[in-house]
């Protein structure tokens, strides 16, 4: 199912969403390790974040929203969706407007064994360039790359 989503610029007034899509997206996303963030962590995550993030990205569904995207650079640093949102192409629609905002291309890392965000770029046409170990969490990962057809 699709759903009419338009993507627009972070406001300070998007600060709650951004934080309670995140704690719920990834928290259902890495049940395959042992997280225990609390809530007030995901405040001072993001709190601290918005200082390196050059551009964050929010998808709306008749104003509500439904899912963001963080760039830091050449870097997509976070893509999250409303877990009552996924599967209804606001990731795909997030993801095009990154294409469209780093032309020359980006990259970001996610980890191993999140087989459904994998799936999910690889369907994008992101390719996997590497493979390796997270550094805050000693995870397995593996980095994506998105550059364009050059025909």
């Amino acid at each position: 199912m699709s759903v009419p989503v338009t993507v627009r610029g972070y406001t300070n007034d998007d600060f709650d969403d951004v934080v309670t899509i995140l704690a719920q997206a990834s928290r259902a996303a890495y049940t395959f390790m042992p997280w225990t963030h609390s809530d007030t962590s995901f405040r001072w995550f993001v709190c601290d974040a918005l200082k390196r993030w050059d551009n964050v990205r929010l998808g709306v569904h008749d104003k509500v929203t439904v899912g963001f995207a963080c760039l830091e650079g050449a870097d997509l640093d976070q893509l999250f969706v409303r877990l009552d949102f996924q599967h209804c192409s606001i990731g795909r629609t997030l993801l095009d407007d990154i294409k469209r905002l780093r032309p020359d291309g980006f990259m970001l890392y996610t980890f191993q064994a999140n087989l459904t965000a994998r799936a999910f770029y690889e369907s994008q046409g992101l390719v996997a360039t590497a493979f390796g170990v997270s550094e805050a969490e000693k995870e397995p990962d593996v980095t994506y790359c998105w550059k364009p057809d050059v025909r």
